[in-house]
């Protein structure tokens, strides 16, 4: 028995100690874990995988997209090669990736992907810390975004906060490494990202924010302009200064800290003060000169063109203006509205055209950017005696008089019925004699005028000036008088 109870005891010191609580909790929390991890892993991989298809199908088009960005604007120029008008879509100046300074670069990549040269367009470093701020919050996290994906952004994905837009930028961004190079990535990305002010493009942005080609920046201007992408509307140096002063010198700190900048640039970029006048509005229509006329020119080509849209950029107008006579003209309608400024004279306008009708010079107002109205197109104005010549094209296509008729100057009335008689009169007050059509036209005669009305008719007449002549105006009406001019047109 006392054996027996020595080896009992002895097995029993040899048993082991029971794990301690918190260990056991531990190896459950790890064991779920890493079965959540791989859940996850898996999911994330099959969507990865579903976006992938989805990036290189859209891909295909990247070719076109890269075109888009160097379109240069549509212009319209003079008959002398002056540049009178351009407008683009959006206003920008594309560069090409050498023509980019290193400065530049550096502030860009500090300001938006430090890793860009090194990662394939997803950073797995800012994609780990993605992910864990995803479970730890159990939110889509955003932040993160590589250079290419904010391309793949713009290009091709939308605005959409979630995590699914998410992993569709990293598989377009993916695909997007695979068809172009570092270099074409960049200079894509500089020439389509938008930085407030109108300016898409740094490019474009140099040259809104500080008047300035891009070779011309300093480190400051560079760091300043590279942080504007992230807010471009609310942080931009017009909106708010404060802050694009702020983020300036975020983007600095950052460019000392990866060894971009030494400290004496730092400080001096630092330092730098700025005045932010808007020099350019960055607004992608420009009337350069002879507003008038283009805007006459600009109407004329959405009549005749209605599929064509001059803001996507690419066309090349060639109209018939000569800019000297041009000139001419807009001194004298200037000099017109002084001298009659006290009669009430406000305005004044004046169009010349050759024998063809080819439009030489058009000055439709004063001043186009107080008013737009453009006399010459839509002004109704009486054309006077100037409307004569219409007349008597109808007298001899019809056969109502012939050029070497003879014609009435005497006085004489035309009845109006349920009105008073219309009596034409000479401006010269001399009446009498047979004049020939010839003499009459010449010396412009209004009572032989009004007799070559009497044989061809006022109906005939209007019906012939709008079928031939191209008279649309409503304020044209078949009355005696019209052979004077008494109805309205423009000029």
């Amino acid at each position: 028995m006392a054996v027996a109870a020595r080896t009992s005891a002895k097995r029993v010191g040899k048993t082991r100690k029971a794990s301690p609580r918190w260990w056991k909790w531990t190896k459950r929390c790890f064991l779920v874990g890493s079965t959540l991890f791989c859940i996850g892993g898996i999911a994330f991989a099959y969507m990865f995988g579903q976006e992938l298809k989805v990036a290189e199908a859209k891909i295909s088009n990247l070719d076109d997209l890269m075109q888009q960005v160097e379109r240069p604007p549509s212009k319209i120029f003079s008959a002398d090669g002056v540049l009178l008008y351009q407008v683009s879509a959006e206003y920008r100046k594309p560069i090409n990736y050498e023509d980019i300074p290193d400065t530049v670069k550096n502030a860009v990549l500090a300001a938006e992907d430090k890793r860009f040269f090194d990662h394939r367009g997803v950073d797995y470093y800012a994609l780990g810390r993605i992910l864990f701020t995803n479970v730890r919050d159990q939110r889509a996290a955003q932040g993160g975004s590589t250079l290419t994906m904010q391309l793949a952004k713009l290009l091709y994905t939308n605005s959409e906060k979630s995590l699914k837009r998410k992993i569709g930028d990293m598989a377009m961004a993916f695909t997007i490494e695979q068809k172009l190079t570092k270099e074409q990535i960049f200079e894509l990305y500089m020439n389509k990202v938008f930085f407030g002010g109108g300016a898409h493009g740094i490019a474009a942005a140099a040259d809104v924010y500080f008047h300035k080609s891009i070779d011309k920046l300093t480190i400051g201007e560079a760091a300043l302009l590279a942080r504007c992408v992230r807010r471009p509307s609310d942080e931009n140096p017009f909106r708010n200064p404060e802050k694009a002063i702020d983020n300036r010198n975020i983007v600095l700190r950052t460019m000392i800290g990866e060894g971009m900048i030494s400290q004496d640039e730092y400080e001096k970029a630092k330092a730098e003060k700025y005045k932010f006048n808007r020099h350019v509005n960055g607004e992608s229509e420009k009337f350069l000169r002879s507003e008038y006329f283009v805007w006459h020119v600009l109407e004329s080509l959405k009549r005749d063109f209605p599929d064509i849209s001059l803001s996507q950029g690419g066309y090349k107008i060639y109209t018939t203006l000569d800019t000297t006579m041009q000139s001419v003209a807009e001194a004298a309608v200037k000099e017109t509205v002084k001298n009659h400024r006290r009669q009430g004279v406000t305005t004044a306008a004046f169009v010349a055209m050759d024998r063809d009708g080819r439009i030489l010079c058009e000055v439709g107002g004063l001043n186009f950017k107080k008013n737009q109205f453009n006399v010459v197109t839509d002004g109704y104005r009486q054309p006077g005696s100037s409307f004569k010549p219409f007349i008597y094209a109808t007298a001899f296509s019809t056969g109502a008089v012939s050029i070497n008729d003879s014609v009435s100057n005497e006085k004489f009335s035309w009845p109006m019925p349920g009105a008073k008689p219309w009596t034409p009169k000479n401006s010269s007050g001399r009446y009498g004699g047979t004049p020939s059509v010839s003499t009459a036209f010449k010396m412009s005669m209004n009572v032989p005028m009004a007799r070559v009305m009497e044989k061809t008719g006022p109906n005939t007449a209007l019906a012939f000036c709008r079928s031939n002549f191209g008279f649309t105006s409503p304020h044209l009406l078949a009355v005696p008088a019209l052979c004077l001019g008494s109805g309205e047109v423009t000029p």
